[in-house]
C-alpha cells in the first residue's frame, strides 16, 4: 500500500477509530450492565430464600407440612418470578412443596445449601423457561433446606431489552459516523480537492484556472489567497509577453538596421576602396617612372592598407552573420573536419611543414557550417602562429577527465602573457603588432559567437614562446575559465 494518502481517507480512518471505540464502549457497557441485572437477580433469590426459610422453621419444628405448605403457597404469591418452592429435611426427603401434581424427582438432584446460607444452584430450562434455583438453609441445616425456584424470563426480558438499545445506539454512532464522514468530505476534502486540481492545472500552463471555494473558513481564505496569486501570474505573464514582444519587435529593428549596416559596408565603403585601389594602382603602373623611391612607398602602403581595409569589412560581415542565420543541430566529425581544415592550410602554403595531430572520434552536436567556422579559426590561428617555430606542431583533441566534452586546439607558437587573456576575444582585440603576425582581430572573436550559441563556453591558456591551447565546450558549458 502506497504510504500517501489523502486527506479524505485520513479523515475516514479517524471517524472508523472512533466508531469502532463507540462500538467497544457499548459492548463494554452492555457487559456490565447485564453482569448487574444478573447480580440483582441473584440478591433478590438469596434474599426471597432466606425469608422463607426463616419462616419455615416454626412449622418444620411443629412437624405440620399443611400449614407448611399453606406458608409456603402465600409466599410464592407474592412475588410473580417465583416458580416452586419445597422444603426437604435432613434426610433430603421432600416435606412440602408448591407444585399441584408429582414432584419433579429431577430436583431432587439439587445441591443442598451449606451450613453459611443461601446457595444457587445452576439455571435448568423448565416448561415456564429458564428457572435459577436458591436454596436455603432451615435453621443452619439442623431443620432441611428450603429451595425456591426463580424465573430468569424478567431478566432475561431486561438484559434484551438493554442489548436491545445498545445496538440501536451502535447502529446511531455507525450512521453519525457516516454522516461525519460526508460532511467533512463536503466541508473539507472536497474544497481543497478543487484546489489541488486547481494548482495542478495552473502548474501546467492554465493561468486562467481558479478555484472555484467560496467557504468563509480558512479554506475559503486560502481559495481566496490561491486565486490572488492566480491574478498576479496571469498579470505578470501578460506583462512578459508584452515585453517579449517590445524585445523581440526591438530584435527585429535590429536586425533591420544591422542589414542596412551590412548592406552599406558592403557597397557604401566598398566603392570609394575600389577607387582608391583603382587609382593607387594606376598611378603605380602608368607613373612609377616618374617618381622616386618614397612615392613608391606611398603607394605601396595606400595598397597595403586598401587590402588591409577589405579584409576587415570581409571579417565584420562574416560576424555580423553568425548572430542572424537559424542554428542547424546535427552530429558533426570534428576530427573529419579538423584533418580537412588542415589539408587545406598546408595546400595554401606549401613551402612550411606543420605537424597536425588529431584525435580521432571526436563528435558534436551542433551546426556544422558554424562549427567548421570556428576550428578553421582556431587552427589557422595556431598555423599563424607557429610560422617561427622550429618544430611547428599543432593538436586537435578532447581534455580528458571532464564531466562534458572539452574539445581543445593547442600549438607550440608565439603563446601569449595569461595577463591580458580577456582581451583574447574581443573583437580587434590584438594582443601582436601587424608587422609580427598579419590578422584583422576578429577570428577568436567569431569562435566566442559560435560557441555561445551553440550554449557553451571558450577559454585559452598560454604562455609567452611556449605556445597556446584554447578549449571550447558545447552545450552547458564547462569546468575551467569561460569566456
Amino acid at each position: 500500500m502506497s504510504r500517501f494518502l489523502t486527506l479524505r481517507w485520513k479523515l475516514f480512518y479517524v471517524v472508523a477509530a472512533f466508531v469502532l471505540l463507540m462500538g467497544a464502549l457499548c459492548i463494554v457497557l452492555g457487559s456490565a450492565m447485564n453482569e448487574a441485572l444478573r447480580n440483582e437477580h441473584d440478591r433478590k433469590g438469596s434474599a426471597l430464600a432466606a425469608n422463607v426459610a426463616s419462616m419455615s422453621a416454626d412449622h418444620v419444628l411443629v412437624d405440620s407440612p399443611v400449614t407448611l405448605g399453606s406458608m409456603l403457597e402465600e409466599a410464592k404469591g407474592t412475588d410473580r418470578e417465583i416458580v416452586y418452592m419445597f422444603v426437604l429435611d435432613k434426610r433430603g426427603m421432600v416435606v412440602s412443596d408448591t407444585f399441584n401434581g408429582a414432584f419433579p424427582r429431577d430436583l431432587l438432584e439439587i445441591t443442598a445449601a451449606g451450613p453459611n446460607g443461601p446457595a444457587k444452584s445452576p439455571v435448568f430450562r423448565t416448561e415456564k423457561g429458564l428457572v435459577a434455583d436458591f436454596a436455603a438453609p432451615i435453621m443452619h441445616g439442623m431443620a432441611g433446606t428450603l429451595h425456591l425456584g426463580l424465573s430468569e424470563q424478567n431478566v432475561e426480558e431486561r438484559i434484551g431489552e438493554v442489548r436491545q438499545r445498545l445496538a440501536i445506539v451502535t447502529l446511531a454512532f455507525l450512521l453519525v459516523g457516516v454522516l461525519a464522514s460526508h460532511l467533512l468530505a463536503a466541508y473539507i476534502t472536497r474544497p481543497l480537492d478543487d484546489l489541488v486540481l486547481a494548482a495542478g492545472e495552473m502548474g501546467r500552463g492554465n493561468l486562467d484556472r481558479r478555484s472555484r471555494v467560496r467557504t468563509r473558513d480558512e479554506i475559503g481564505i486560502l481559495s481566496a489567497a490561491f486565486n490572488r496569486m492566480g491574478d498576479e501570474l496571469r498579470r505578470a505573464h501578460n506583462e512578459l509577453e508584452m515585453r517579449v514582444k517590445e524585445r523581440t519587435a526591438q530584435l527585429a529593428d535590429a536586425n533591420r538596421e544591422l542589414e542596412a549596416f551590412s548592406y552599406s559596408v558592403s557597397h557604401d565603403l566598398r566603392a570609394p576602396l575600389r577607387g582608391i585601389e583603382g587609382f593607387s594602382l594606376s598611378l603605380q603602373t602608368n607613373y612609377s617612372g616618374k617618381m622616386d623611391e618614397t612615392g613608391k612607398e606611398y603607394i605601396r602602403r595606400i595598397r597595403n592598407g586598401c587590402a588591409r581595409m577589405t579584409s576587415l569589412i570581409d571579417d565584420l560581415l562574416k560576424l555580423s552573420r553568425l548572430t542572424r542565420g537559424e542554428l542547424r543541430r546535427e552530429t558533426v566529425d570534428l576530427s573529419a573536419l579538423a584533418f580537412s581544415i588542415a589539408e587545406e592550410r598546408r595546400e595554401s602554403s606549401p613551402g612550411r611543414t606543420v605537424e597536425v595531430v588529431v584525435a580521432p572520434g571526436m563528435f558534436a552536436q551542433g551546426d556544422p557550417t558554424l562549427l567548421r567556422a570556428a576550428l578553421d579559426n582556431l587552427i589557422g590561428n595556431a598555423w599563424k602562429f607557429t610560422r617561427d617555430s622550429e618544430i611547428p606542431r599543432i593538436e586537435i583533441g578532447i581534455s580528458p577527465g571532464s564531466e562534458i566534452p572539452v574539445y581543445f586546439v593547442r600549438d607550440n607558437g608565439a603563446g601569449f602573457d595569461m595577463d591580458y587573456s580577456e582581451k583574447l576575444f574581443g573583437a580587434f582585440q590584438r594582443l601582436h603588432s601587424a608587422a609580427e603576425f598579419e590578422g584583422s582581430g576578429i577570428g577568436l572573436a567569431t569562435v566566442k559567437r559560435i560557441v555561445h550559441r551553440h550554449g557553451g563556453a571558450v577559454w585559452a591558456e598560454g604562455e609567452v614562446g611556449r605556445g597556446a591551447t584554447f578549449y571550447f565546450s558545447l552545450d552547458g558549458g564547462a569546468r575551467g575559465k569561460t569566456s
